[in-house]
């Protein structure tokens, strides 16, 4: 099966959805590590289609999820990167 790059894109965005709503489920679960791993990996395959937004999503989910965790400085440097993309996409 020969797919082009469209499909190709397509693909990568709807197992990057996947990937998100799963890291959304295992945050609202509580299980952060889980949900961090889950989100990072949306993250990749958002970048790799060139989905913009899904990326600063993600970005803002994990620092969602660090802020949670407690991990204050770090979930501000993402929250921080999160906003810069959504001003930059516009």
């Amino acid at each position: 099966m020969i797919i082009n790059s469209g499909q190709h894109i397509a693909s990568s965005k709807f197992i990057a959805d996947c990937h998100f709503l799963s890291g959304l489920v295992l945050k609202a679960q509580s299980y952060y590590v889980q949900a961090t791993l889950k989100t990072q990996e949306a993250l990749q395959h958002y970048q790799k289609a060139g989905n913009r937004l899904g990326a600063a999503q993600c970005l803002q989910s994990i620092g969602d999820i660090l802020g949670m965790e407690s991990n204050y400085s770090d979930a501000k440097d993402k929250l921080k990167d999160a906003m810069e993309q959504f001003q930059q996409i516009g």
